[in-house]
């Protein structure tokens, strides 16, 4: 499990609701473990560590509810 701080983990849930780069349809774990590097909310984190922190918070990534 990734060791993240409250503010880390906010910024990050924060992102993956974001607007997605240009030409993307959706943020994909890769894409937000790049980006979160980037913006120097984490030093490093893997794809796998950005899902884990998504499902901890019961986000479901990419997954759209079809209200049935």
């Amino acid at each position: 499990m990734i060791k993240t701080d409250g503010k880390a983990e906010a910024k990050i849930i924060a992102l993956s609701c974001s607007q997605p780069p240009e030409g993307r349809a959706r943020w994909t774990l890769h894409l937000l473990a790049g980006k979160a590097v980037e913006l120097g909310i984490l030093d490093s984190i893997s794809n796998c560590g950005i899902g884990d922190l998504l499902k901890k918070t019961t986000l479901s990534h990419g997954y759209r509810s079809s209200g049935a």
